[in-house]
């Protein structure tokens, strides 16, 4: 298929999906992407969050990425250990306690600008 053709079926595909999120919401509106490694979650939140944004929806774009743990954290049961990768891969107490709901009504946490990753 012509890159041309991929991405304006791609944009048809993230301009449906945005048609699904809820306009008026009192506490906000939360959507989650999940799936599995390399699926491309992070790159389809970015463009899903570009869409809602051009259509003049106020974005709030929060990401696990963002809270990986250092390598030495990660690491520590082993590089290939499926333990570690379960309990060591991420900042869980602040993925729980202070990123997950960012749009709650009176609550507005100070959260990094997030910058485009290079080549995504």
């Amino acid at each position: 298929m012509p890159a041309l053709e991929m991405a304006s079926t791609r944009r048809a595909l993230l301009e449906a999906v945005a048609a699904y999120v809820p306009v008026h919401a009192a506490d906000g509106v939360r959507v989650g992407v999940d799936g599995v490694d390399a699926a491309g979650k992070t790159v389809f939140a970015d463009h899903l969050a570009d869409v809602l944004r051009v259509s003049g929806r106020s974005v709030v774009r929060v990401s696990a990425d963002d809270l990986h743990q250092p390598r030495a954290v990660r690491h520590r049961r082993g590089r290939g250990s499926p333990e570690g990768f379960w309990l060591d891969s991420y900042d869980y107490p602040a993925l729980a306690g202070t990123r997950p709901l960012p749009l709650r009504t009176g609550w507005l946490p100070a959260l990094p600008d997030r910058e485009p990753r290079p080549g995504r």
